[in-house]
């Protein structure tokens, strides 16, 4: 894939971000625009889906009252399903800035390095990342649809004693 010739002016190609102090040819990602908080960044909301993740992975090592039956699993891998559905789109919209930049022509590597070998690596890794977003997404999905007729075999159980009553 060529870079587009067709330069924007800026010698970086992104003329609304200003440029770090620390390094002359890395544009910040500091948003220049007063409304852009660092909470409404696109990065951002994917440091907050995988703290969501690992708060997720700390709280359900053990079983506990409110993580103890089928529908509990049921319940968090339908949330999971929906979660890995949309991780396809977003690996592919992670690249774009990079994409985008490549096609002006401003995609500079440290070293000297070749852009055009850098962009094909970066296309094919996510391609495959997309491949494998997918096949996750229909994994989890027969997951979740697996531990659909799941329930509690409650017969026995004295916690229980009163709800088997009520089913005579």
């Amino acid at each position: 894939m060529p870079p587009n010739t067709s330069a924007p002016t800026h010698a970086y190609g992104a003329p609304w971000l200003p440029i770090t102090s620390g390094h002359p040819s890395t544009p910040s990602t500091t948003p220049s625009n007063p409304e852009d908080t660092t909470m409404t960044t696109p990065p951002r909301h994917l440091s907050d889906a995988a703290d969501a993740v690992r708060a997720f992975n700390h709280v359900s090592r053990h079983v506990a009252d409110d993580w103890t039956f089928p529908g509990h699993s049921y319940d968090a891998l339908g949330s999971l399903s929906y979660l890995v559905g949309m991780l396809e789109q977003a690996i592919d919209q992670s690249t774009r800035p990079v994409m985008r930049t490549y096609e002006h022509g401003r995609v500079r590597i440290d070293g000297g390095g070749d852009a055009d070998q850098a962009i094909r690596e970066l296309v094919a890794a996510r391609d495959d990342a997309m491949r494998a977003a997918a096949a996750l997404t229909a994994a989890v999905q027969r997951m979740h649809t697996a531990t659909s007729p799941m329930g509690l075999d409650t017969e026995g159980l004295p916690e229980f004693a009163d709800d088997e009553d009520d089913d005579r």
